[in-house]
């Protein structure tokens, strides 16, 4: 199968392209990069999602779209004016199926990318394109660059009380969004997440040990809804733990020791 993966270069993207190469299918990878580091076999596609043209182009011959690039920047135009060029330039490429990658709890959680994703979904329901949408949740990479930007403040780790979350490594999300991509469109997929619920204080602790670093956990008031969501659960299905990887296994591979 021909499959185009947006975001091919990013915390998701790579791990769906090394899955899709993996399993013998031809990946062509859309990246922002102009010179990107590929894996033996890829082959590259520069452009932005918010190019028409650039997306026509990297979609011929394609049968199959991954749709998987965001960013950091111009969340809401990436997420949603993104996706539609995504979907426009997918139906004039005549492509069988475009996925779609989502967070857990985005349409129960008022965060401002939150928001976008739920509109880049609706973009992607009102397409004529067959597709797919995986919600996945937060990736333990995700979660562990949250913590190291706490940790810049000296002496305390300061988090919000009752938090949960219920990460999945990077990898074993890809592993699903694969299998997705090479079968046939559904609409929308069951929401999955990682093998474990934890407290977000208990992830910052085992964080702390296996980081070797020195900080007192103390929690701080945080307002709006968004800190209201995550304790009412909108981050959580633990009916659908696809991902294998504990975080705890995750940390133990990412800080080795030093011999």
């Amino acid at each position: 199968m021909r499959v185009l993966v947006t975001g091919g270069t990013g915390t998701l993207g790579r791990y769906i392209v090394d899955r899709l190469l993996g399993a013998g299918h031809e990946v062509r990878v859309f990246t922002r990069r102009s010179l990107p580091k590929l894996q033996l076999g890829a082959e590259p596609a520069h452009g932005n999602v918010l190019e028409p043209a650039a997306l026509a182009r990297a979609m011929s011959g394609m049968e199959t779209v991954v749709h998987a690039a965001t960013g950091r920047r111009r969340i809401y135009d990436t997420e949603v004016y993104g996706t539609r060029n995504v979907m426009k330039a997918a139906e004039e490429a005549l492509v069988d199926h475009v996925v779609y990658t989502s967070i857990v709890g985005c349409d129960r959680n008022p965060f401002f990318s939150y928001k976008a994703k739920v509109a880049a979904e609706a973009a992607v329901e009102e397409s004529p394109v067959p597709s797919t949408i995986v919600r996945i949740t937060q990736f333990h990479e995700l979660v562990d660059g949250f913590l190291t930007a706490l940790s810049r403040v000296p002496a305390v780790l300061a988090l919000p009380r009752g938090v949960r979350l219920q990460p999945i490594a990077a990898g074993d999300a890809a592993q699903h969004v694969a299998r997705v991509a090479v079968g046939k469109p559904v609409g929308r997929t069951a929401e999955v997440g990682g093998p474990e619920v934890r407290a977000l204080d208990d992830l910052a602790r085992t964080w702390l040990a296996a980081t070797g670093t020195r900080r007192r956990i103390v929690h701080v008031p945080v307002p709006g809804g968004s800190v209201k969501a995550y304790r009412a659960g909108s981050a959580l299905n633990p009916d659908r733990a696809v991902g294998t990887t504990t975080w705890d296994d995750w940390l133990a591979a990412r800080y080795v020791p030093s011999t």
